[in-house]
């Protein structure tokens, strides 16, 4: 199966999780700025994942791979699930301005079945536009055999980038555009996966490394505020999460539920892809879910009025002590 995927300039996608691009007769894939979507649950160490990205390249075929450290569930999903969370932080920051706090911290076909044991294919599906295939490495050396046979070429950074995952025994989803007619149309997918950690990509072939750096969010759905360790962000944002925005996100993800209790945690990084960066970002847990303030301004009549009634008490207890025999 070839893709067909016409980006003269800049084109925008929405990518399922894409870590690493190949392309055809040694094309250079370059990846643009990136959004994140994540919802952790640390009771199950379940991950659901959801990316929108922007790539650079000439006219030709792509394939992107995406490295998961199980076996990853795949659903398309909508979206709207990108703007959710500045409606959350905005709610909640103009809450917490007006009462005088702080809310804001600066700083064609089936692909064929693998050769010589070199990949085990797990899974072949259709989903949000894409052909994804799922696979299990057994030497990058084969991987790249296999890339080779369906017309895609590896350069030695992403030969070094899979050898990093291999490493760690990870697993590999290919997502490629399922076109027709030359036309195709893409949607996010979801990734869901079990993981001892949360984490989102950060580690990118150098090949893949834009001319000028671009920018990655993140907005990190969980029992908390979480922050990645190693590499700290710019800038972060955080805010409860309401039971009805809960239900509208798990509506948007295409989940039965979500844990409750979320806090959202947004992390801005100024410079993506790094190049100090030789692994992805793994967040921890830093606090527990900020409180929603008190409506001071709500409140007033009735503060004003119970301070009424103390001074008048206190007015009637000292009438009172006067008359009283000593």
């Amino acid at each position: 199966m070839r893709l067909i995927v016409s980006a003269i300039a800049l084109s925008v996608a929405a990518l399922a999780h894409p870590c690493a691009c190949v392309g055809h007769d040694g094309q250079n894939i370059r990846f643009a700025g990136q959004k994140n979507v994540i919802v952790w649950d640390p009771v199950t160490k379940t991950e659901h994942f959801v990316r929108v990205a922007g790539f650079m390249a000439h006219d030709g075929d792509m394939g992107f791979i995406a490295p998961t450290p199980t076996m990853p569930q795949l659903v398309a999903v909508e979206q709207p699930v990108f703007n959710i969370a500045e409606k959350i932080l905005t709610r909640y920051e103009t809450a917490v301005r007006e009462n005088g706090l702080f809310a804001f911290d600066c700083r064609g076909g089936d692909m064929e079945a693998a050769t010589a044991g070199a990949v085990d294919i797990l899974r072949e599906m259709d989903v949000g536009g894409y052909r994804a295939v799922t696979l299990k490495a057994r030497d990058a050396e084969g991987f790249r055999k296999w890339l080779n046979k369906h017309d895609f070429s590896m350069d030695p950074t992403v030969n070094e980038w899979i050898q990093s995952y291999m490493k760690k025994d990870w697993i590999f989803t290919i997502f490629m555009v399922r076109s027709k007619d030359g036309e195709a149309s893409t949607s996010p997918v979801r990734m869901t996966f079990k993981t001892d950690e949360p984490f989102a990509p950060y580690y990118v072939p150098k090949s893949n490394h834009p001319t000028s750096p671009s920018d990655l969010g993140v907005a990190f759905y969980a029992p908390g505020v979480y922050q990645s360790r190693g590499f700290h962000p710019d800038s972060v944002r955080k805010a409860p999460v309401s039971r009805s925005d809960t239900a509208r996100l798990a509506g948007l993800l295409k989940l039965p539920n979500l844990p409750s209790g979320l806090a959202l945690t947004v992390s801005h990084y100024r410079r993506f892809p790094n190049p100090q960066a030789k692994d992805d970002l793994y967040f921890t847990q830093v606090e527990d879910v900020p409180s929603w303030p008190l409506n001071l301004r709500a409140a007033r009549p009735y503060i004003i009025g119970a301070i009424a009634l103390l001074f008048v008490g206190w007015r009637l207890w000292l009438r009172r002590r006067a008359r009283l025999p000593y």
